[in-house]
């Protein structure tokens, strides 16, 4: 008997450590917060669009010499100031899906479009280069009781942002139509390049015309292991990361004079 109840004892505690673990892991997941997935930025003023992002970055996609606009559309369009790019990734907690994600951003964006406008609904983006300084992604969303400087930490060793500090997007001879003057959506393919490795990747993309702006967001799933990247995947000691990792972006720009 004694056995017996030394047995259901232990069983008892068993059980009520893991229910007492799982309500943790439930708590943490519903008090998970994060932002919502990028979208079109609004029209910006030339004073807030005008800062410069640092030489290093500008570097990495040189600009081409401007030409004379062809059309209200045509030209060189150059990425302003608060540009946003970044990635979400879906985790799992202790085994438990977890139903917010790890988002982080970077306002530390360059680039250039350069397009020729056909018709006041359609145009052709006949080059594109964007970059993005990996170094500087951070943790748009919280866990209670977790320090998010220290996932950011190590995404910088899964990237490897000391060998290959910055992401890079092309897209070139696409062609873009427009339902009305001012909008369009669209599934543009280029070319990403993370850790060094460069892979086809294919964007939706929506389109806005702000004046003498285009706003631009766009989102594309990338597989982690086609860019060597690996993620950590041991749901034992907290983290799960699925590697089917979404890339995001929303940008602002405007046209060479």
């Amino acid at each position: 008997m004694r056995i017996l109840s030394g047995r259901l004892a232990v069983a008892v505690m068993a059980f009520a450590l893991a229910a007492i673990m799982m309500l943790a892991a439930a708590l943490i997941i519903h008090a998970r917060s994060a932002p919502p997935p990028l979208g079109l930025a609004p029209a910006r003023s030339s004073s807030t669009a005008s800062r410069t992002p640092p030489a290093e970055l500008l570097s990495i996609c040189r600009r081409p010499a401007s030409r004379a606009p062809s059309s209200r559309l045509g030209g060189l369009w150059l990425v302003q100031h608060g540009s946003v790019a970044g990635y979400r990734a879906h985790e799992r907690l202790a085994g438990i899906a977890a139903p917010s994600e790890a988002v982080a951003r970077t306002e530390q964006v360059a680039g250039w479009g350069m397009v020729k406008g056909i018709s006041s609904t359609s145009w052709q983006l006949a080059a594109s280069c964007f970059a993005v300084d990996l170094r500087t992604l951070i943790s748009q969303d919280s866990i209670p009781g977790f320090k998010m400087s220290d996932r950011d930490d190590n995404v910088r060793g899964f990237l490897h942002t000391d060998l290959h500090p910055f992401g890079l997007l092309h897209i070139s001879d696409a062609a873009i139509s427009a339902a009305h003057a001012t909008t369009a959506t669209a599934t543009l393919s280029g070319e990403l390049e993370l850790n060094g490795i460069i892979k086809p990747a294919t964007f939706a993309v929506d389109l806005r015309m702000d004046g003498g702006q285009i706003s631009v967001a766009g989102h594309a799933v990338v597989l982690a292991e086609d860019y060597q990247i690996e993620l950590p995947k041991d749901a034992v000691t907290f983290i799960d990361v699925d590697s089917h990792i979404t890339v995001e972006f929303a940008a602002v720009l405007e046209r060479t004079s």
